[in-house]
């Protein structure tokens, strides 16, 4: 930090503005028995950082208002004030998550100093932050997604009810139900403490008036903790040793009341030692409360909804919450409640004046709950600081140690779905999906469905690894008889009252648990464009699979779409209302069945469901995602027009859509206005799905089973359309702008820094190993080139590239084989190549392995893709290059695209795979090599190749280190005309165990795969050209085309050659017009 900045911290101290964060976090780290540094940060129950965020929330009001933060910028010029209030809001609006901020607790729990703390606070805000990426995508209707605007105004009170559910008060018996199994002794503790109230010199209680001593204004003061304090103290005496110490807190967000009159939103904490109305989050809250002043309000259902509301926040901020209680204290009139995932009850309403025994009834019970009556899931466990289940699998008891939460409904009503990232215990880098939800008892078990259709062999979606019915003391957990003991929600007193939400007070719900084998992020986090689209045909063929055993989704929607993190496959989740199609079909009733704003037309108007419906929804989610996300984390914003989808009826929405898709000049009206920037080269595909979904520009009333292939066919040709900037486009460019005429743009939908299967170039093994004959064009490349790798390697570190000893073995059994002939000119003896390299000799037949008839030795060079590429772009950007994204249909679009605004001279065409689709190129002799590879954190030192494998005929074994800690690369295949981007698990295997066979160095003595650290797992398309590939020039219109492409997976090893070739094509086009803008 320079000398400017510590002065102005040292003159402008913090002081104790985050004093109270520390002493948080002191008291959660021995709650966890943890040491209290920075790495427990990120060991901390969910609770518990949800607690930290939300007092560094409080924080940040105090932070701002200090002077330092408005003299303080970053390197990029802003305010640190400015910046902090952005984190705030974001922070504020749900739009970033707890977790999202760990990175300003660690700074503010391990500050030592004011300097080490700001300029820790500056290197978070100078590395990005804030990101504005979404932690709950807000599709489903919800309170909390609404403006203060008059548009949603009409809608609040209904969505907040349905949130809510049923409520029912004045149900009999509801004190015995609860406390029942409270100390047999707590009704006679209670009229000894109501006694000891009106006694001593300060009385809690007025006998003769019959009323406690309280203000009229208990809102505003602080009566009410302090007499709950007090009746603990006299009850001191009587209380069990054991007994849990509480205090009232207040939540730090005060919820906004649907009626205008003053209240306080309170809540029992596990903190004995908080002061009075201590502020703690919601997470906090064991046994929430309400304060009004107004006696009135105990009849005013909104008052019941805004308690509910409350519930809500509490019951969704625990992920291991099953229920909670609460109580409301509306003037005089006492009640206590318990919300659940149908709605609320509550017990009559009481006069605290005139029943003073209840009153403390209530609170001493109220401190005698344990965990499980308070509402919590007894199964999820801790030890160690790790919270886990166990469950019963093939006759075993197995852990799950839960790694973080992934989703938490924050409905109170309805499924209530909580999903959990976890692994074994004794398979740690295994990660599996533990979903929980309250389902309707006599609903088909997902978790059995699941199970069946993996067995059918399904593809694309989440395979089964478990299900269960959730079990708490000894019983099945439902709502009905576990949760609310049998109580009957009919004899309520006001059961026959018509303002409450339309669920049947009978319903019932059974806690299910479903576990599966797959671990993925929502598909609008797709990396990029074209992911997406390879991530939305997964999906559909998914779906696709499922229908071919007999069974449609019928809730397609973006929440329900995933791709792994650790591969490219993408897959569907969620079957809750997954049916077998012949008995949708059979069906007398109509269905309205799925998310409605991705719900297929003729389904929002009443039709039956069938496979067609589902189909259309994937048109719906692409379309929604091309509004409403932009950037790889999945940036949202909202579009009022599109919004409302959530809370129009099904009639208005189904309107509204088919006013979107009936005309097709609107419709791409539309999407150039709505979709965001990243989306705006999609128009192209969604208007072609369009087509293919609404023939005739209608719903499609047929069922037609090959629309799956049509629909393939639109996205795959959509894919082909992205041009990326790869290692032959660049070294083109770079040799080009050494001429100072020459003006030079480079456009393309990939740059260096992106990742994408038909983006070969990131992928590659980026070595030289020659496989060009000596008499061939590829030959003289690989020759023209080493010089240049040569001397990047000797002189030039910033480049990336290193020198490696290599050892090439060959069998000669392979020489027919797929990898045989691919490796043929590399593995023979006496090669072209010998006076080329450094260090070439022909290995002994005392130092080859059984099985190897020859190998070769030198010295080559590997090269670390994600820094050469980015030096090649820096080389040309230092003599003048300019670079844009662009996507282009036909070849000659791209003359259009030159910095300068005029038209071209030169398109240079390396487009690689894309230019079996460009227009006016559609080559299509072009092919894709598939390459799998395995990227690892171990080093052989060494690197390491073989003419082919027993696995295969296009296996193939590698291996090479990247230059400046790029990895090793474990390879591989040369699987011809395979488009499968999605890394296949079995080759995995296959690689991983060739390599560690041919290269036992690569672990440890005895290790086996278990011994690789895995970075990640990869796949690339080599762009394989049937002739070889293409240099030439040919004349379009009013430019020259120079091609450049086809290098197959020689790209990094031809380049300089195939460069220099191309550069020469270049000038004789130019020599035959004016230069030269290219």
């Amino acid at each position: 930090m320079d000398q400017r900045r510590q002065e102005i911290i040292y003159h402008n101290p913090t002081g104790k503005t985050l004093d109270m964060h520390y002493r948080f976090f002191e008291g959660a780290c021995k709650r966890q028995n943890l040491a209290c540094n920075a790495d427990s940060v990120d060991t901390l129950e969910d609770r518990e950082i949800y607690a930290l965020a939300y007092l560094l929330l409080d924080e940040f009001r105090g932070l701002i208002s200090l002077p330092v933060v408005s003299q303080l910028y970053t390197n990029g010029g802003d305010v640190v004030s400015g910046e902090l209030s952005k984190v705030k809001a974001l922070l504020q609006k749900g739009t970033i998550g707890p977790r999202e901020v760990i990175p300003f607790i660690k700074a503010a729990v391990t500050r030592k100093s004011d300097i080490g703390f700001w300029s820790e606070v500056l290197n978070i805000l100078e590395e990005g932050f804030p990101s504005t990426s979404i932690q709950q995508t807000p599709w489903i209707p919800s309170a909390d997604n609404f403006s203060n605007s008059a548009q949603y105004k009409k809608y609040l009170n209904t969505v907040i009810e349905e949130e809510i559910g049923s409520l029912h008060l004045g149900l009999p018996n509801f004190y015995g139900t609860f406390f029942g199994v409270m100390s047999a002794d707590l009704a006679a503790v209670s009229k000894l403490v109501f006694e000891s109230c009106s006694t001593g010199n300060s009385p809690l209680y007025d006998k003769q008036q019959c009323v406690w001593l309280c203000p009229k204004d208990i809102v505003g003061s602080s009566w009410f903790p302090t007499t709950v304090k007090r009746l603990l103290n006299l009850a001191h005496e009587f209380w069990p040793d054991d007994a849990p110490l509480r205090s009232i807190a207040r939540p730090i967000k005060q919820l906004e009341g649907l009626i205008n009159e003053q209240k306080l939103d309170v809540g029992m904490i596990d903190d004995s030692k908080a002061e009075d109305y201590f502020k703690y989050p919601w997470s906090r809250v064991l046994i929430l409360g309400q304060l009004r002043n107004n006696a009135d309000s105990d009849g005013n259902p909104r008052a019941w909804l805004d308690f509910g509301r409350y519930a809500k926040e509490v019951i969704s901020a625990h992920d291991g919450r099953r229920f909670v209680h609460g109580f409301t204290l509306f003037g005089n009139l006492m009640r206590f409640w318990m919300f659940d995932r149908i709605g609320g009850i509550a017990s009559s309403s009481f006069d605290i004046h005139a029943n003073g025994v209840r009153f403390v009834y209530t609170i001493l019970a109220m401190h005698l709950m344990d965990d499980q009556q308070l509402g919590l899931d007894p199964t999820i466990q801790t030890a160690d600081g790790k919270r886990f289940i166990q469950i019963q699998r093939n006759r075993k008891t197995e852990r799950l140690i839960l790694d973080k939460v992934i989703t938490r409904s924050h409905h109170l009503s309805g499924r209530g779905t909580t999903c959990w990232k976890a692994h074994l215990e004794s398979k740690p880098k295994v990660p599996l999906v533990i979903k929980d939800s309250w389902m309707l008892e006599h609903a088909r078990d997902e978790g059995q469905l699941l199970r069946e259709v993996t067995k059918r062999g399904v593809t694309n979606v989440a395979r089964y690894y478990h299900h269960e019915t959730v079990h708490v003391s000894g019983k099945k957990d439902d709502i009905q008889k576990n949760v609310r003991k049998r109580l009957d929600g009919t004899e309520a007193e006001d059961y026959s009252s018509s303002w409450h939400s339309r669920i049947d007070p009978w319903e019932n719900r059974l806690h299910r648990r479903i576990i599966t084998r797959d671990f993925g992020k929502p598909i609008h986090e797709a990396l990029t464009p074209k992911r997406l689209l390879v991530a939305l045909e997964n999906c559909i063929k998914g779906h696709e699979s499922l229908w071919k055993v007999g069974f449609i989704h019928r809730d397609i929607s973006i929440d329900n779409l995933m791709i792994s993190e650790s591969s490219s496959r993408a897959f569907l989740i969620d079957l809750e209302l997954a049916i077998e199609e012949k008995l949708c079909e059979a069906s007398e009733e109509s269905s309205q069945t799925g998310t409605r704003p991705f719900m297929a037309i003729s389904t929002l108007s009443g039709a039956k469901h069938n496979f067609m419906h589902d189909v259309e929804s994937f048109f719906w989610v692409l379309f929604l995602i091309c509004i409403h996300y932009d950037g790889y984390r999945g940036d949202f914003r909202r579009v009022a027009e599109f919004d409302s989808w959530n809370t129009q009826s099904p009639t208005e929405l189904a309107v509204a859509k088919l006013g979107i898709i009936s005309m097709e000049e609107e419709f791409l009206d539309l999407t150039k206005k709505n979709f965001t920037p990243r989306y705006q080269c999609l128009i192209p595909c969604v208007n072609k799905l369009r087509r293919v979904v609404f023939p005739g520009d209608a719903p499609s009333m047929t069922k037609r089973p090959k629309i799956y292939d049509e629909i393939y066919q639109v996205l795959q040709s959509a894919r082909e359309d992205f041009k990326d900037a790869g290692v032959i486009g660049l070294t083109t460019a770079m040799l080009l702008s050494q001429d100072p005429e020459n003006q030079i743009t480079v456009a393309a939908k990939h740059m260096p820094g992106d990742y994408d299967i038909e983006y070969t170039s990131p992928w590659a093994g980026a070595n030289y190993l020659p496989v060009g004959q000596e008499d061939s064009k590829v030959g003289q490349w690989e020759k023209a080139t080493w010089p240049h790798l040569q001397e990047l390697a000797q002189t030039c570190p910033e480049a990336g590239i290193h020198f490696q000893e290599t050892t090439v073995y060959n069998r000669k059994k392979d020489q027919e084989s797929t990898t045989g002939k691919w490796f043929a000119e590399l593995i023979k003896p006496n090669p072209w190549y010998n006076k080329v390299v450094p260090d070439y000799r022909e290995l002994p037949q005392n130092e080859l392995k059984e099985g190897i008839d020859n190998a070769n030795s030198f010295t080559s060079v590997c090269i670390n893709t994600a820094i050469y590429l980015p030096w090649l772009v820096g080389q040309c950007r230092k003599n003048g290059v300019e670079f844009k994204r662009a996507i282009v249909g036909h070849i000659s679009e791209a003359a259009d695209l030159h910095h300068s605004g005029s038209r071209a001279d030169v398109v240079v065409n390396c487009t690689g795979l894309s230019s079996r689709s460009l227009g006016g190129v559609m080559d299509t002799t072009l092919l894709p090599a598939r390459g799998q590879i395995v990227l690892v954190r171990n080093d052989p030192g060494a690197m390491v190749g073989i003419s082919g494998t027993d696995d295969g005929d296009d296996e193939a074994t590698y291996i090479m280190t990247r230059a400046v800690g790029g990895g090793t690369i474990l390879g591989g295949s040369y699987q011809k005309n395979n488009w499968d981007p999605n890394p296949d698990p079995n080759l995995a295997i296959r690689i991983m165990k060739r390599c560690i066979e041919l290269c036992p160095s690569l672990v440890g003595e005895g290790q086996g795969i278990e011994g690789l650290s895995v970075i990640r797992h990869g796949v690339g398309l080599r762009p394989l050209r049937e002739d070889g590939p293409r240099i030439d020039k040919q004349k379009l219109e009013d430019f020259w085309v120079v091609h450049n492409y086809g290098h197959a997976g020689y790209g990094y090893q031809t380049s300089y050659g195939s460069a220099t070739e191309a550069v020469g094509l270049v000038k004789q086009a130019l020599q035959q017009g004016k230069r030269a803008k290219l």
